[in-house]
């Protein structure tokens, strides 16, 4: 699991297939904190699933 706790920008749209994150079926691939800004641009993510508890 990655935490992003900064405004982060991940832009892989000119890639030819992008990229794939596949997270093995653990509960998460990101932890993004409270009031923080993530934009994903040409991401395939794969294989997690939020806690019960997750919000978002």
């Amino acid at each position: 699991m990655l935490s992003i706790g900064s405004d982060v920008s991940i832009d892989a749209s000119l890639l030819s297939h992008g990229i794939t994150i596949i997270a093995g079926e653990n509960a998460r691939i990101f932890e993004i904190k409270s009031g923080t800004t993530v934009t994903l641009r040409g991401l395939t993510l794969t294989g997690g699933h939020a806690n019960e508890s997750a919000a978002g």
